[in-house]
């Protein structure tokens, strides 16, 4: 793949992913999200053991202490 047609196909994902949420209520997209890596690192490794509904209060609780 030439570098014009891997900047095309970024863009396009770019537009389409920052319309995406997730079940849980958080964004897909970077550009949207507002947290630091340390939180999005606590809530990934919470997600690994909790459903989707489930995240993101874990989460917001426990980086809020």
């Amino acid at each position: 793949m030439d570098k014009a047609t891997f900047i095309k196909v970024l863009n396009i994902l770019g537009k389409r992913v920052s319309k995406v949420e997730c079940s849980c209520g958080f964004p897909y997209g970077v550009k949207r999200d507002k947290r630091s890596p340390f939180q999005i690192l606590i809530s990934t490794l919470i997600s690994l053991r909790t459903k989707d509904e489930v995240t993101a209060r874990a989460s917001e609780k426990i980086i809020s202490k």
